[in-house]
């Protein structure tokens, strides 16, 4: 067995172009538990041969929180969160980035970390590390490395590759540092300023009244040029207007040297010196060369500009298109600071693939190539460049193509010729008083041709004078005219603003500029500029008023230096991160006891909650109607404020309380619907109860709302929340998921849970209208029952507009493993039929009920795994449930394959009933085309023997045995936790003979239901 060399990108995608440029050949692909791609390939590494194992995480594996007793926000003091321990947590649990991990790097031998080349790319490195260095002796430089790339370019990446260093710890403290500072400052400052403002004004537009190091000093930028031009007062000013008539008795208006006056006697008196005068004498005339300078290499800043001023995108949007290019390999790394090119950048190589383009050429004069100006190395990648020449026409989204092209033009431009332009100076003498002329007229294009955006206005044709001669004079007049205020910032000025003063980073500064325009404290207006909303206003004033240093930029500025100070190895993160906690402390308590400053700006401006909304429902202290105001209760007479759900309905629910604390329940609906009590919500009674969570998360034992009475079942997709109905959703009754976006809806006049439980599966029995039984087996109520997903509109990414598909991958997936490594067993306790079937180890089918003392028998350890059984969801008229923790691999298999499984769901459900009823010997039947479908995409890279026709014998699926070593289902079983606890070996009584896929099907077709055990 060959040596493993794992190496992990910070993107999937990023992680399948490096496989495809370092592999010789096609890579082979599979999925990881997760579902995201691993590229597996043969090649050479450290002088021997092993196997390159590619894969991704999806950027940050950890972020940095408080400990969950810290994040009740009535029951903490905010100012305790300056001391208070913080703690690492999963970025996204759903994803199993770190179970993925560990998973992959079984029997590893080295680690190649391929992360963004940034301080946010060095963090993730340890992350990684971190949890690899559980189970592996990592030495750095030995058996850890880390590459370094600026581009995903075939020489950039095998030049990373022979050139592996280790990571960087003191980058990744800097960020630890940041994040805990931001962490601590922003939480506190935003916990304090919500409760505060939420508690006491109605008619506040926002449901996050926030505080950031660097979005508040952004915030004040734009606030500081509003209040510049509120602050301003037109003034008039007067000028004086001559035309003098040249060659070709053209006239040319000429400029006043006095320029203006503010002063219209004045205006008028220089007027009066000259009016009798019908000529203007040329004293004197210079002409003079001159460049305009090509640029220096584009960095990030530079980009989002530009972008902004010139193409109208946000620095925000920007980046999320830039990122896509280089992922793509059309860009080098977006993220840069630094404008100068190495030395050894071959500027030409890069632009022989432009001039021999059909769309590119036309850029690229090669008489005109020069040298690229030095410009500044902050040692980080190199400037922003092109890497392939494509049509415009390849891009399917337009923003990227303008953006290809600016990046490409820019570059082109950094290489050409500077532009050369003469420029004229004329100076003409009425009296005493002195008027000029000046004109411009390009002598070489030079870069301007290529980059249009720095192009010099020209003149048609300069006048040609001559000294000492004069010229006729057409027009002398003065012009009124008004001093006018500054416009509002726009993104591109804010920028250089925010870049100036240190706040942010090249990668940070478009996140704060879009925060403060998601927080609705700017507005972004006609011309890409930001006008503060009457919200930022009153904070950034605030701020002004109590703590100015809270809002101007010096602070963060300091705190970036300091932090860089940590990331070069000249100071320690522990004083740098103490020292800056005291100083904002001290400056909350202040902030604190000073808040009447920023109270009374908000009385102007907001009205109280007494004065706005309506009633809606009771509060449970003084038994006096609350007012529903912005998505808060406030009660007038106790002056408390209670958050509600958003993005929903609210109303009253049938005048019912809650037993705890006699609040009225609030039902809210948005897809899914559930009850809440308005106080439980913002004060969880119980631990483990988050905040926010409504009566189907209750644990109170006796209350008639809570999941105590209300829960069904175990929810058998995602096997942490459970079934719990909600009682306001009759006649069309929804039973739903209270973690996950899964519910039943049920057809039918009264439904209500029973206190008995079924004896096949452990549900609670129902009573539906006037029959009484188990909702998932008795077989009276399958008409009645839907399973559906809930699908959230607001969220982006990829989707096919049939819903049920995942659903149906899943099951289809369980039912052809199962079927795969079906064992027949005979069994002497079971029914009458002597027969009973069951899947090793992962799945039981039975052929019908089954008891306690049965499963007991047939299972070691049954008597712990019974209570574990998931409960079971209908599918084409077959009973399934998805595994336990012990298939979420198989689980993340399907997920990851949506392509393949696309053309299931786009099959019949008659041709999905195949793989479940008895029906299967059809000739007509096509399952077991898709069982072959399934064996050739997900198997069919481990063995030749896979791709042969699924129809004949057994022996042909041998490598898909769970008992085989060498097979993929082995594997999967035996890495789990499941299966130690449970490891059994495979019945002798299994009769062993081979046997078609069709007979397979037919015997296990006749199965009720599929139940996974932990």
């Amino acid at each position: 067995m060959l040596p493993v060399v794992l190496m992990i990108a910070e993107k999937p995608s990023v992680a399948e172009t490096i496989a495809q440029k370092l592999s010789s050949q096609a890579p082979r692909v599979r999925k990881a538990l997760n579902g995201i791609p691993v590229h597996e390939w043969d090649g050479s590494f450290a002088n021997q041969r092993v196997m390159f194992r590619m894969t991704a995480v999806t950027g940050h594996v950890y972020g940095m929180d408080f400990p969950s007793k810290y994040n009740s926000w009535d029951k903490v003091d905010p100012a305790d969160l300056f001391e208070c321990p913080t703690v690492k947590t999963e970025a996204n649990e759903k994803q199993k980035v770190p179970i993925m991990l560990k998973a992959e790097s079984r029997n590893t031998s080295y680690v190649i970390l391929w992360l963004d080349c940034d301080k946010e790319g060095e963090n993730i490195c340890f992350e990684i590390t971190d949890i690899l260095c559980e189970h592996m002796r990592l030495a750095p430089g030995q058996n850890l490395f880390r590459a370094r790339f600026s581009a995903l370019t075939t020489p950039d990446l095998k030049r990373a590759m022979e050139t592996l260093t280790v990571p960087n710890e003191n980058e990744s403290k800097s960020v630890d540092a940041r994040q805990e500072l931001d962490l601590r400052i922003g939480c506190c400052f935003t916990r304090f300023q919500t409760k505060i403002f939420h508690g006491k004004y109605g008619s506040l537009d926002s449901a996050l009244i926030s505080y950031g190091p660097c979005q508040t000093p952004t915030l004040g930028f734009c606030v500081k040029r509003h209040d510049i031009i509120q602050q301003f007062k037109p003034e008039k000013f007067w000028t004086i207007r001559v035309s003098v008539i040249l060659d070709a008795e053209k006239d040319v208006s000429l400029s006043w040297s006095r320029n203006r006056l503010f002063d219209k006697e004045a205006a008028e008196y220089f007027l009066n010196s000259i009016k009798e005068s019908k000529t203007a004498k040329v004293t004197d005339c210079t002409k003079k060369e001159c460049a305009k300078k090509r640029p220096v290499g584009l960095n990030t800043v530079e980009m989002l500009r530009l972008a902004s001023s010139r193409l109208g995108f946000s620095p925000h949007h920007t980046m999320q298109v830039a990122e896509r290019l280089y992922t793509q390999g059309y860009i080098s790394y977006p993220r840069t600071e630094t404008t100068h090119y190495p030395a050894n950048f071959d500027y030409r190589s890069v632009l022989s693939k432009f001039s021999s383009h059909d769309q590119w050429s036309q850029y690229v004069t090669w008489d005109s190539i020069v040298q690229p100006l030095k410009g500044h190395d902050a040692g980080d990648h190199s400037p922003i460049t092109p890497l392939v020449a494509v049509n415009s026409s390849v891009f399917h989204d337009s923003d990227a193509a303008k953006l290809y092209e600016f990046v490409l033009k820019y570059f082109i431009s950094t290489v050409t010729e500077d532009c050369i332009y003469l420029e004229t100076n004329i100076t003409f003498k009425i009296q005493n008083e002195t008027f000029t002329f000046c004109g411009k007229e390009i002598i070489k294009p030079g870069f301007t041709k290529v980059y249009p955006f720095s192009v010099i206005s020209s003149d048609d044709q300069i006048p040609q004078v001559t000294v000492n001669s004069s010229y006729p004079i057409s027009e002398k007049k003065i012009t009124e005219s008004e001093t006018k205020p500054p416009d509002y910032l726009t993104e591109s000025e804010l920028i250089s603003m925010m870049e100036t003063h240190g706040i942010g980073t090249d990668a940070s500064i478009p996140v704060h500029i879009n925060n403060i325009c998601q927080r609705n404290y700017v507005k972004l207006i006609p011309g890409r500029k930001l006008q503060p909303t009457e919200l930022g206003i009153i904070l950034v004033h605030g701020y002004l008023k109590i703590d100015p240093e809270l809002v101007l930029p010096t602070m963060r500025a300091e705190l970036e230096k300091q932090l860089e100070l940590i990331a070069k190895g000249s100071a320690t993160i522990g004083p740098v991160v103490q020292h800056t906690v005291d100083i904002f402390k001290a400056k909350f308590l202040y902030f604190v006891k000073n808040i009447g400053g920023m109270d009374e700006l908000f009385e102007v401006s907001f009205s109280k909650h007494a004065d706005s909304g309506k009633p809606f429902s009771r509060c449970g202290k003084c038994r006096r109607y609350m007012k529903l105001v912005l998505n808060r209760l406030h009660c007038q007479v106790c002056q408390d404020t209670y958050s509600v759900p958003s993005d929903g309905t609210l109303r009253a629910f049938n005048d019912l309380r809650c037993p705890l604390d006699d609040f009225e329940l609030v039902e809210f609906s948005s897809g899914k619907s559930y009850i809440f009590c308005p106080y439980c919500i913002n004060n969880p009674p119980f631990d483990g109860m988050k905040k926010g969570n409504g009566c189907n998360n209750c644990s109170h034992p006796s209350c008639v709302y809570g999941f105590n009475s209300k829960t069904i079942a175990q929810c058998a997709e995602c096997e942490q929340g459970l079934m719990v109905l909600d009682p306001a959703s009759g006649p069309k009754w929804k039973i739903s998921c209270n973690k996950c976006n899964v519910f039943l809806s049920v057809q039918c006049k009264k439904l209500s849970v029973l206190e008995e439980t079924c004896g096949d599966c452990s549900s609670q029995c129902v009573a539906v209208d006037d029959k009484k039984g188990c909702l998932y087996c008795t077989e009276e109520f399958e008409a009645n029952v839907e399973m559906h997903r809930l699908v959230d509109q607001r969220r982006g990414g990829r989707g096919g507009g049939r819903g049920r598909g995942r659903e149906i991958s899943v099951i289809l997936l369980l039912n052809v493993y199962r079927t795969l490594s079906k064992e027949r067993l005979n069994h002497s306790s079971g029914r009458e039929s002597g027969k009973f079937y069951h899947h090793h180890p992962n799945f039981t089918n039975f052929d019908s009920n089954i008891t306690q003392v049965q499963w007991d028998s047939l299972v070691p350890g049954g008597s712990q795994s019974w209570s574990r059984l998931p409960q079971f969801t209908k599918r084409n008229g077959a009973v399934q449930a998805c595994g336990s923790r012990l298939v979420e691999m198989v689980k993340g298999l399907c997920r990851s394959h949506s392509g393949v499984f696309s053309g299931f769901n786009r099959r019949s459900d008659s041709s999905m009933n195949g793989l479940f009823s008895d029906d299967s010997q059809d000739p007509n039947n096509n399952s077991n085309d898709l069982v072959s479908d399934y064996l050739s995409a997900h198997y069919g890279s481990l063995d030749s023997n896979l791709d042969k026709d699924v129809d004949n014998s057994f022996s042909d699926l041998e490598l898909l045995w769970p008992n085989n070593p060498k097979s993929l289902a082995f594997k999967i079983l035996t890495e789990s936790k499941a299966h130690q606890r449970f490891r059994r070996n495979i019945s002798d009584e299994c009769c062993k003979k081979p046997c078609s896929v069709n007979d397979m099907v037919k015997y296990c077709g006749g199965g009720r239901r599929i139940a996974a055990y932990q």
